[in-house]
Protein backbone atom coordinates (compact mmCIF):
# COMPACT_ATOMS: atom_id res chain seq x y z
CA UNK A 1 0.00 0.00 0.00
CA UNK A 2 2.96 2.39 0.56
CA UNK A 3 4.30 2.26 -2.65
CA UNK A 4 1.10 2.69 -4.37
CA UNK A 5 0.48 5.97 -1.88
CA UNK A 6 4.00 6.98 -3.30
CA UNK A 7 3.37 6.78 -6.52
CA UNK A 8 0.50 8.65 -6.69
CA UNK A 9 2.25 11.86 -4.85
CA UNK A 10 5.12 11.43 -7.43
CA UNK A 11 2.76 11.54 -10.16
CA UNK A 12 0.71 14.36 -8.58
CA UNK A 13 4.11 16.43 -7.52
CA UNK A 14 4.57 15.89 -11.97
CA UNK A 15 1.73 16.77 -12.89
CA UNK A 16 1.60 19.61 -10.67
CA UNK A 17 4.98 21.06 -12.16
CA UNK A 18 4.19 20.32 -15.83
CA UNK A 19 0.69 22.06 -15.42
CA UNK A 20 1.12 25.20 -12.87
CA UNK A 21 5.38 25.64 -13.22
CA UNK A 22 8.22 24.69 -10.78
CA UNK A 23 7.74 28.41 -8.36
CA UNK A 24 4.18 27.58 -7.38
CA UNK A 25 5.44 23.53 -6.78
CA UNK A 26 7.97 25.07 -4.59
CA UNK A 27 5.75 27.52 -3.06
CA UNK A 28 3.36 24.60 -2.71
CA UNK A 29 5.42 22.26 -1.16
CA UNK A 30 7.18 24.44 0.96
CA UNK A 31 10.30 24.14 -0.55
CA UNK A 32 12.64 23.12 -3.16
CA UNK A 33 13.86 20.14 -0.62
CA UNK A 34 10.53 18.48 -0.03
CA UNK A 35 10.06 18.11 -4.00
CA UNK A 36 13.87 16.55 -4.04
CA UNK A 37 12.30 14.07 -1.50
CA UNK A 38 9.49 13.18 -3.52
CA UNK A 39 10.86 12.90 -6.75
CA UNK A 40 14.67 12.06 -6.50
CA UNK A 41 17.64 13.56 -7.88
CA UNK A 42 17.30 12.58 -11.47
CA UNK A 43 14.23 13.64 -12.06
CA UNK A 44 14.73 16.72 -10.31
CA UNK A 45 17.43 17.28 -12.44
CA UNK A 46 15.63 17.22 -15.23
CA UNK A 47 12.67 19.94 -13.93
CA UNK A 48 15.27 22.55 -12.84
CA UNK A 49 16.87 21.84 -16.62
CA UNK A 50 12.83 23.00 -17.90
CA UNK A 51 12.24 25.31 -16.16
CA UNK A 52 15.68 27.41 -17.14
CA UNK A 53 15.00 26.10 -21.04
CA UNK A 54 11.16 27.86 -20.39
CA UNK A 55 12.41 30.89 -18.24
CA UNK A 56 15.71 32.01 -18.84
CA UNK A 57 16.62 31.49 -22.27
CA UNK A 58 17.70 35.15 -23.77
CA UNK A 59 15.63 37.75 -25.04
CA UNK A 60 14.49 36.60 -28.91
CA UNK A 61 16.11 32.82 -28.73
CA UNK A 62 19.02 31.01 -29.48
CA UNK A 63 21.57 31.66 -31.78
CA UNK A 64 23.31 28.50 -33.82
CA UNK A 65 26.44 27.11 -32.00
CA UNK A 66 28.57 28.90 -34.55
CA UNK A 67 26.82 32.03 -34.15
CA UNK A 68 28.16 32.20 -30.85
CA UNK A 69 31.49 30.74 -31.86
CA UNK A 70 31.95 33.67 -33.99
CA UNK A 71 30.70 36.05 -31.50
CA UNK A 72 33.22 34.86 -29.38
CA UNK A 73 35.79 35.22 -31.31
CA UNK A 74 35.22 38.39 -32.57
CA UNK A 75 34.35 40.23 -29.25
CA UNK A 76 35.48 37.87 -26.72
CA UNK A 77 32.21 38.32 -24.70
CA UNK A 78 28.67 37.23 -25.03
CA UNK A 79 26.09 38.74 -22.81
CA UNK A 80 22.66 37.25 -22.67
CA UNK A 81 19.37 39.51 -21.83
CA UNK A 82 16.04 38.15 -20.37
CA UNK A 83 13.35 40.87 -20.65
CA UNK A 84 15.75 43.29 -21.52
CA UNK A 85 18.13 42.51 -18.46
CA UNK A 86 20.85 41.13 -18.36
CA UNK A 87 20.76 37.88 -16.89
CA UNK A 88 24.40 36.07 -17.89
CA UNK A 89 27.42 36.46 -20.09
CA UNK A 90 30.41 34.58 -20.95
CA UNK A 91 33.90 35.62 -21.67
CA UNK A 92 36.47 34.32 -23.87
CA UNK A 93 38.03 32.35 -20.76
CA UNK A 94 34.86 30.30 -20.50
CA UNK A 95 33.76 32.45 -17.00
CA UNK A 96 29.71 31.66 -17.20
CA UNK A 97 28.94 35.55 -14.78
CA UNK A 98 25.22 35.01 -13.91
CA UNK A 99 24.17 38.15 -12.64
CA UNK A 100 22.77 38.86 -9.03
CA UNK A 101 19.40 39.14 -9.28
CA UNK A 102 19.25 35.79 -11.67
CA UNK A 103 21.53 34.24 -9.28
CA UNK A 104 19.55 35.34 -6.47
CA UNK A 105 16.24 33.96 -7.62
CA UNK A 106 18.05 31.11 -8.73
CA UNK A 107 19.26 29.85 -5.07
CA UNK A 108 16.10 30.87 -3.44
CA UNK A 109 13.82 28.72 -5.63
CA UNK A 110 16.28 25.64 -5.70
CA UNK A 111 17.34 26.24 -2.22
CA UNK A 112 21.08 24.78 -1.26
CA UNK A 113 20.69 22.23 -4.70
CA UNK A 114 23.31 22.68 -6.98
CA UNK A 115 21.67 24.17 -9.78
CA UNK A 116 24.70 25.64 -11.11
CA UNK A 117 26.29 22.39 -12.68
CA UNK A 118 22.49 22.26 -14.54
CA UNK A 119 22.60 25.86 -15.64
CA UNK A 120 26.29 24.77 -17.28
CA UNK A 121 25.03 22.10 -18.67
CA UNK A 122 21.82 24.04 -19.79
CA UNK A 123 24.07 26.65 -21.52
CA UNK A 124 26.58 24.72 -23.15
CA UNK A 125 23.59 22.36 -24.76
CA UNK A 126 22.25 25.78 -26.17
CA UNK A 127 25.30 27.47 -27.43
CA UNK A 128 27.59 25.09 -27.98
CA UNK A 129 30.35 26.94 -25.84
CA UNK A 130 32.69 25.32 -23.02
CA UNK A 131 32.25 26.37 -19.79
CA UNK A 132 35.19 26.27 -17.46
CA UNK A 133 33.73 27.74 -14.55
CA UNK A 134 30.18 29.50 -13.53
CA UNK A 135 30.19 32.34 -11.40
Amino acid sequence: MRILISENKVEKLKNLIELKGMKKAVQLMGSFNNIVKVLGYEDVEKYIYQYLADTKYPDYGWQTHEDYKDEMGIYGLIQFFINDIEGYYINDRGTLDIKPWLWDELEELFDDYNWKRIFQQWFEDNTGLEVIRVE
